[in-house]
């Protein structure tokens, strides 16, 4: 799924009813963080994760302001990647 497609989708389901939505930075159409400022810019407020296969250093601090709540390079370790969205879906249920 690309991010324009993501994004209509997190649209049409409402906000209430996606806890969390997990990306890669790069998709075809739309990447991760065009993803990210979309879902913002519609409203959506459910945290965000998301996968890369490079480190990012300049991209980071943008996509925390953003509101991400992490990141993992690809391959992502499962135990990690189980404890980050545990995590971010802690976040999200306060």
């Amino acid at each position: 799924m690309d991010g324009n497609a993501a994004t209509r989708e997190a649209v049409a389901a409402g906000d209430p009813a996606v806890d969390l939505a997990l990306s890669d930075l790069v998709m075809p159409v739309m990447g991760g963080e065009a993803l990210l400022r979309a879902m913002r810019a519609r409203g959506l407020t459910m945290p965000v994760v998301m996968l890369s296969g490079h480190p990012l250093e300049g991209e980071l601090a943008e996509l925390k302001a953003q509101g991400l709540a992490g990141w993992l390079l690809k391959p992502p370790d499962l135990d990690d990647l189980a404890r980050l969205l545990a995590q971010a879906l802690a976040g999200r249920r306060g």
